[in-house]
């Protein structure tokens, strides 16, 4: 039979010192008591929870739960349809949209002043040049506006042709964003090139213009042209132009 070494005996391998410790997996007083105190713990959480579950399931629904219940749900509804629910005057504002208001309307043009009932040829030829030739490309919009102007001077069928035909002039003067006033309107005989008047039905006028333009440099220009004068039932009128 084998000796066994005294209880001092400090162990000889590595094997006999673990052999010497305690299990790590023997459980200790305190564990089990943990162990028992969770087990409880889950045991009564389970109980609460099917014995609620259960008392829900047996009690019946009460006509006053039922009817709060309903009003709930159409409180619901009426909000949902207040605020899905497109708005009526949007729908009038898209379907007619306002004018942009940024830009004020230009000015209407000043109208055509009536002549005098009987004029001078001279007088005539002046007078039409004057209208013509003062001009204001933003209240004008178009050099139509001068024509329009000069017109109760000028014969029906001359200021249709010039309300048809573009001025070059015009031009000129809104590229170079000025504005034409005139100064100085000279009228004189013409020259021995054009026909001979005939009194009281026609005469030939050379009509120079001085304007005075405001523009992105100030500078003066002179119109002249030939003007044919005739005598109407309105009076004299300007009927023909050379040089415009």
């Amino acid at each position: 039979m084998p000796q066994q070494p005294p209880p001092d005996r400090p162990p000889e391998n590595w094997r006999e010192l673990l052999d010497s410790l305690p299990a790590d997996d023997a459980p200790t007083p305190r564990r089990r008591e943990r162990r028992r105190d969770r087990r409880d713990r889950g045991a009564s959480l389970v109980h609460g929870i099917t014995a609620r579950t259960a008392a829900a399931r047996r009690e019946p629904v009460t006509p006053l739960g039922l009817l709060l219940v309903v009003l709930l749900l159409l409180a619901v509804g009426l909000v949902a349809r207040h605020v899905l629910s497109p708005d009526p005057s949007a729908d009038h504002d898209a379907a007619h949209p306002t004018a942009p208001s940024s830009a004020p309307p230009a000015p209407a043009p000043p109208p055509a002043p009536a002549p005098p009932a009987r004029q001078a040829p001279e007088d005539v030829a002046e007078a039409w040049a004057r209208a013509y030739w003062t001009r204001d490309p933003v209240p004008d919009r178009d050099h139509t506006a001068a024509v329009r102007r000069a017109a109760p001077w000028a014969t029906t069928a001359l200021t249709r042709n010039l309300r048809q035909h573009q001025d070059p002039a015009w031009g000129r003067l809104v590229s170079r964003g000025g504005i034409s006033a005139v100064t100085h309107v000279r009228v004189s005989p013409a020259g021995s090139d054009l026909p001979p008047d005939v009194p009281d039905m026609r005469v030939w006028r050379t009509v120079a213009t001085v304007t005075d333009v405001d523009a992105y440099a100030r500078y003066t220009e002179t119109h002249t042209v030939q003007a044919e004068i005739i005598q109407t039932a309105a009076g004299w009128r300007v009927s023909r132009l050379l040089g415009l």
